[in-house]
């Protein structure tokens, strides 16, 4: 009977551990995201993501940050990052370009929400054919066919996430 009870136990420890990693998973994905998914439900439809975050004073804001920072990713034996320390940015004001150091500090990134944002502006000017110098109009073709492309990229990987969202809060 006591061997039950201990597993009994462990299996709450274990799922209190597992919710609490799932948790800092998701505030960095919301961070990585810059927002959060369409579907997500609950008492405030998670508008306030980073009420959750794990830092005091970014649970504290009264709106979401204009930057986040996602921790490297070690690999399995945690003697090396396999990806270095991201920061997302939310607008181009605080980072006019992204940025990826080949020596392997941390990255500067935009929020998959502002290159989504900057995609479609910079297609509605494509579309409109933005005015150059002295009135020749100019397309932006490289840099929105680029931006499309990476748009593209960061749906998929947003769709797949909201299955996994959906998968894991049918979960609990």
């Amino acid at each position: 009977m006591k061997a039950l009870s201990d597993a009994a136990a462990k299996s709450v420890t274990d799922a209190k551990d597992q919710r609490t990693k799932e948790l800092l998973w998701r505030e960095w994905l919301y961070c990585e995201l810059g927002a959060v998914p369409d579907a997500l439900t609950g008492e405030d439809n998670g508008t306030s993501w980073w009420k959750y975050s794990q830092e005091q004073a970014v649970a504290d804001l009264v709106s979401a940050p204009t930057s986040c920072t996602v921790p490297a990713v070690r690999n399995a034996a945690d003697d090396a990052d396999l990806r270095p320390e991201v920061k997302y940015f939310g607008s181009t004001d605080d980072l006019a370009a992204e940025e990826k150091p080949a020596d392997g500090t941390a990255w500067s990134l935009w929020t998959a929400t502002l290159v989504a944002s900057t995609a479609l502006a910079a297609t509605s000017d494509e579309d409109a054919g933005v005015s150059g110098s002295m009135g020749i109009a100019r397309n932006a073709h490289g840099k929105v066919a680029y931006l499309k492309g990476d748009k593209r990229a960061k749906d998929w990987v947003l769709q797949q996430r909201k299955a996994e969202f959906a998968f894991y809060d049918s979960v609990y």
